[in-house]
């Protein structure tokens, strides 16, 4: 009778498990389907008349934040509204012209897409809708023609099937070249400047000239450490000294809060200092792994994904100088 007594009360705290792991899985769900739709979802940031900045928390794309992890820009003029960077997804360009709609009834009259990385491009489709032209540099079409179905793959693995339900991929319907590039749409005049090959091949970063307001892509960011995966250390140097000679009164970066011109130096300086370290160590004939053991740049450790994104920059800066080392000869 003990050993039947023993096994009742086995038998019920095996029910209570299940009922706690069930009850567990349950909340664990509920906390999955309704935190995600507003984790990193921000109202527009109104920078001046007409101008706005769609903010997100930087890091890289998850199953919390759904890949909205880029800023993008929202430029209202007289006929219509201009949208840089529409974001990661069909469901997050849906939630973008939702909060755009609490600002205007206008339509959007044009996407404009920075460069190709697929948290920046892949709501165009939906923004843009049936009649806005998406507009990107001929670098940019390039690149998202040849990859964008690989980087679709790739960002519905890493931020779950639900995020990117219903999400194409819509090619950019105009390109520009590498200069300066004048248009006007929806009656506000902007300048598409294509400053050449630096955080990617096709950056493009956006002068709105009336209210001289910089939206940069991932030229620049505030405070969060640059990607440069695909990267040209002196061309992306060399594309910020070109956008600090406009002399724009703001700045909208891809990644972090808006704010002044400083920002574009504050970007370029660490490319800098970031190139000097590793180039003193190269020319020194130092390995890799020396570089790496003395390539802490202190005055930047309190950047955002700092201790993850160094190391990784440091590789790229030395493979950068010993291909231009094979070139050379």
């Amino acid at each position: 009778m003990r050993t039947t007594s023993i096994d009742r009360r086995s038998g019920a705290q095996h029910v209570v498990n299940a009922i706690t792991a069930a009850l567990c899985f349950w909340l664990a769900t509920v906390v999955g389907l309704f935190a995600p739709v507003t984790a990193n979802a921000s109202p527009p940031l109104r920078l001046t008349d007409g101008v706005y900045a769609v903010t997100a928390t930087p890091g890289p794309p998850d199953l919390i934040n759904r890949g909205r992890t880029h800023n993008s820009g929202l430029l209202i003029g007289a006929q219509g509204v201009v949208v840089i960077d529409p974001g990661p997804s069909r469901r997050d360009g849906q939630r973008l012209l939702r909060n755009l709609r609490t600002l205007t009834r206008k339509p959007v009259v044009a996407v404009i897409l920075t460069h190709a990385h697929p948290e920046n491009v892949l709501a165009a489709a939906v923004v843009a809708g049936a009649r806005a032209p998406v507009i990107a540099s001929h670098r940019t079409y390039a690149l998202m023609q040849e990859r964008c179905s690989e980087c679709l793959q790739r960002l519905t693995s890493m931020t779950g099937e639900s995020a990117m339900t219903g999400t194409t991929i819509r090619l950019p319907d105009q390109t520009v070249a590498e200069g300066i590039t004048e248009r006007r749409y929806g009656g506000r005049a902007v300048q598409l400047i294509h400053t050449g090959w630096g955080h990617t091949a096709g950056d493009l970063a956006v002068l709105d000239v009336a209210s001289g307001t910089l939206f940069t892509g991932g030229l620049a960011n505030n405070g969060v450490m640059p990607d440069m995966h695909e990267a040209r250390t002196r061309g992306w140097i060399t594309a910020l000294q070109r956008l600090e000679a406009l002399e724009p009164r703001r700045v909208v970066p891809g990644e972090g809060l808006p704010g002044g011109p400083r920002l574009l130096a504050a970007t370029r300086s660490y490319l800098t200092a970031l190139l000097e370290r590793v180039e003193a160590s190269y020319r020194q004939q130092g390995s890799v792994f020396d570089v790496l053991a003395d390539g802490e740049l202190p005055e930047y450790t309190g950047w955002t994904r700092y201790r993850e994104a160094q190391p990784l920059n440091i590789q790229h800066v030395y493979a950068e100088l010993e291909k231009e080392d094979f070139a050379a000869r």
